[in-house]
Order: structure tokens, then sequence, then C-alpha cells
């Protein structure tokens, strides 16, 4: 009742019908009303259990398919399954060289927000460690709308095994939990989507799941661009914040994005107008408030960043120097 159906039908070719859709859960799914691919499925499930199992191509005979296994624990893997006589045969693993690392699922929970909206988060914990003792990371996604859902995440894994829980709030504006909490964040970057933020460690707080004096706010992308903000608007929750190709300029997101195919009516609809909204723009830049920035901030950005220009990033750096803060890093990479 919570998440979206993604709108992808499944379509059997052995059988020459639709048995399925996909939908987004905290993870990939499928739910099947055909009882021919559900028993199919349940075979899958018994060969390759503790994962989420998903069909992602079959053979126009229904007699072989290949199939994608995962979990948030469990990097991707991708087999063959043979449906007459059950043999499953490992194609490819992802991170095969993580088998061993001590890889850890997440909880999903839901947070009131100050105005009532229910935000989900997911918080990952280093196994048989209490997350009381222990420094979090806040973990906002990039996108903004696009999420990972409860899928293998490599930066949570390599968090947790550092020994830092790891909270991840997916604030409105995020796909997959219904259009009007989607919609609920377009054109409100800064504002109720970092409200939303803020709200998930202020919860964590109350809760005893963090210690106030031992919580650092981490993002790339969208995600680098809350850490920003989040330093600039509650410097007093984090002890420090790190940007990896964060955006710091929102009238330059809206004004580069007339380059790109059909991006400048998506870019006005859910971030604003380069001229009508150019005061809230500014105002909602972290490039525009470098001056208030008091907490240490690493700055990275790759040269060859093609979603976020490494201009986003050296305007910070020169931004910040021009304000005399003396508490921030600025690494640029040589690609992307």
């Amino acid at each position: 009742a919570k998440h979206d159906l993604t709108g992808e039908l499944v379509y059997a070719p052995g059988r020459k019908k639709v048995v399925g859709v996909h939908y987004s859960a905290a993870d990939e799914r499928v739910l099947f009303w055909d009882f021919d691919a559900q028993r199919l499925q349940a075979r899958i499930d018994r060969a390759i259990p503790g994962r989420v199992n998903v069909i992602h191509s079959s053979s126009d005979d229904g007699r072989l398919h290949i199939v994608k296994s995962s979990g948030a624990a469990h990097p991707p893997q991708w087999s063959l399954f043979d449906e007459h006589d059950g043999r499953m045969v490992l194609l490819g693993k992802s991170y095969p060289d993580l088998e061993a690392a001590g890889l850890v699922s997440s909880r999903e929970t839901f947070i009131t927000a100050r105005d009532g909206k229910e935000v989900p988060a997911f918080l990952t914990v280093p196994k048989d460690r209490d997350p009381r003792e222990l420094p979090l990371i806040l973990f906002p996604h990039g996108g903004p709308a696009s999420q990972g859902r409860d899928a293998f995440n490599y930066w949570t894994q390599w968090f947790v095994s550092r020994g830092w829980a790891v909270l991840a709030p997916r604030f409105r504006g995020t796909e997959g939990y219904g259009d009007e909490f989607l919609r609920a964040g377009f054109q409100r970057w800064g504002l109720e989507m970092q409200d939303d933020v803020t709200d998930t460690v202020q919860w964590a707080i109350r809760s005893g799941l963090a210690s106030a004096h031992r919580i650092c706010i981490v993002g790339s992308g969208y995600g680098g661009y809350a850490a920003l903000m989040g330093a600039v608007k509650t410097p007093d929750l984090y002890r420090c914040a790190v940007s990896l190709g964060g955006v710091t300029d929102l009238p330059q997101v809206v004004s580069d994005s007339r380059w790109y195919l059909n991006q400048k009516p998506l870019a006005e609809m859910r971030i604003g107008s380069w001229w009508n909204d150019r005061e809230r723009l500014r105002d909602s830049s972290p490039v525009s408030h470098a001056k208030e920035i008091r907490i240490p901030l690493l700055l990275l950005h790759g040269a060859m960043d093609r979603a976020v220009p490494v201009s986003h990033g050296r305007d910070m750096a020169e931004a910040l120097k021009a304000a005399n803060v003396t508490t921030y890093r600025y690494v640029e990479l040589p690609f992307a």
C-alpha cells in the first residue's frame, strides 16, 4: 500500500501472455497473477533462497530464464534457470570479492515529518552492534527523484564495514511512494525536502538511535546538495559534511538544462524557472551561503562529471575561499 507500481507488465514468451507486473517496494519485486508463473517463481526462490530473484528474460519456448538475484546484503548475481530439469547455472557476479565481507541488511522505518507527512528511511547497522554506540552517517540519496530502493549499495556497505551506522531518508520528491509524495518535492529544493532530512536526523536523536554529537551528513549529486544545505541551515546537527559531486548553484542547473533534449521543461517543473523563481533558486543554493558554513566540510568533484558539471564544485570552493572559511577542503578528481 505504501509503494508504487512501476507499470512494467511481465510477458511470458512461452505462454504468449502477460502473467504479472513489476512494482517498487523496498526492493524490486514482481506480482504474478498467473498460477504457472507463481509456481516457477517459487522454484527459483527455493533454488536461490534469501534473495530477491527476478526473471529478466526468457527464451522463446519458455524453458530457459535469466534470473537476477540481489538484496541489501547481496550484490547482484545472474543465473540461468532451466525450467525442465530445474538446473540453476551461475553466469556471473558483481563484486564477487565481497562475499566474505560480512555485508548486512537494512531496516525500513517511517518517520513523521513536521507537517505530518510520512517519510521512509532505511537504517543499516554493523552486525551485532547497537547503533547507539556508533557514529551515524546521514546519507540522502541523489537524483533527487531516483532512489536505489533497499538494494545493494556499496557506499552504505563500505561505511558500515568501517563501524558507522547509516541512515538513508527517502525525502519527499522521491519516486516509488506515490505521485503525491513525488510532487510534494517539486520546486522545494532546500525547503521541505531539506526539512525531511532534518526531521530524520532529529527522529534518530529522539529515538536514541544516534548521539547528537556524532553525526555526519554525506551525499552525492542531490545528496551532496542536501549535505551542503544541512551545513548551511542546521549546522548544530552535524559534526561534518561531505559533498561528492554535489549541486551548489540551482540557477546554473536550470540554465544548463536547455542544452539537453527535453530537459528544460522538466527542470523548470521540478526545480523552478530561471527567471520567475530566481530569488528562491539563489537563496536555496549553497554557493550563496558559503560564509554561513562553519563545520568541517569535504568537497569532492570529478573534472569530467557529466551529471553535475565541475563548475559547481569549483564555484563553491571559490565562494568558501572568498568568505574566509577555513574548515573546508576541496579535492578535484581527474575523472567523473
